[in-house]
Parts: C-alpha cells; sequence; structure tokens
C-alpha cells in the first residue's frame, strides 16, 4: 500500500525474466556500453567543434567514462559539477585549454539536463500516463 504497488510490479518483471537472465544482462551490458559510445562521440564532436585538436579519441572515452563514474559519487545533486570538475582536470592534464575543457564538460551537462527535462515533459504530458494511473488505482 505505501509503495502503491510499484514493488509488486518491479518483482513481478523479475520473476517473468529470471529464466531469460543471461540475456538480460547481456541487453544490459549492451545498451550500458552503446550509451557511453554515444556519449563520448557527443563529447568529441563537441570538443572537435571547439577547435581542439591536441586531444585524442582515446582520453575523451577515458574523460566521459571516468567523468559519469564520478557522478555517481553523491557529492553534488545528480553529479553536476562533480563530473563537470573531473573531465575539465582530465582533459586539462592532456593539454586542452582551460577554457575550452570548461566549455566542452558544461556543454555536454548542459545537452545532458535539456534531455532528462524533455523525458520529464514528455511523462508529465503524456495522454496515456492518466489512464495508466486510472488503471493502476482499480488494481489496488
Amino acid at each position: 500500500g505505501l509503495t502503491k504497488g510499484y514493488v509488486t510490479r518491479v518483482t513481478n518483471c523479475l520473476d517473468t525474466y529470471r529464466a531469460a537472465y543471461k540475456t538480460l544482462v547481456f541487453c544490459i551490458f549492451i545498451s550500458v556500453f552503446f550509451v557511453h559510445l554515444n556519449m563520448v562521440l557527443l563529447v568529441y564532436c563537441l570538443g572537435r567543434g571547439l577547435g581542439v585538436d591536441k586531444v585524442g579519441a582515446k582520453i575523451y572515452l577515458l574523460a566521459v567514462t571516468i567523468g559519469n563514474v564520478a557522478s555517481l559519487i553523491p557529492v553534488t545533486p545528480a553529479g553536476l559539477g562533480f563530473r563537470d570538475w573531473v573531465i575539465v582536470n582530465l582533459f586539462k592534464l592532456e593539454g586542452m585549454s582551460e577554457i575550452n575543457a570548461l566549455s566542452v564538460a558544461m556543454l555536454y551537462s548542459a545537452i545532458i539536463l535539456v534531455f532528462s527535462l524533455l523525458g520529464g515533459l514528455f511523462f508529465i504530458f503524456d495522454s496515456n500516463r492518466r489512464r495508466i494511473i486510472d488503471h493502476e488505482r482499480k488494481d489496488l
């Protein structure tokens, strides 16, 4: 009652995929791998767009991966600021100017925020949401 059926739905999903847990883990691994590659490509394009030629693709991969892991540490809300600090410092160590490193990191965080907010807006204004909530209330 306190969770309004969310725990039950999650456990039902886990029961459904229990027989195919290897496939589930494989799909999660592949999706995480491709999401990180897309983020690295995004940051690489931001850097190249700002005219940064000194930094190689491997450093972008390293900076984005370590920055995303750093954002999981609960130092700042949603990792904002801490991820940027890590990315900026890694880029500066590789020879990127501070203004370019800061610009890349801030643009990266801004893009993540914009897409997260857009996802929230789609959730809020979804026409099926009210129907789903009404259906869930009937199940309780």
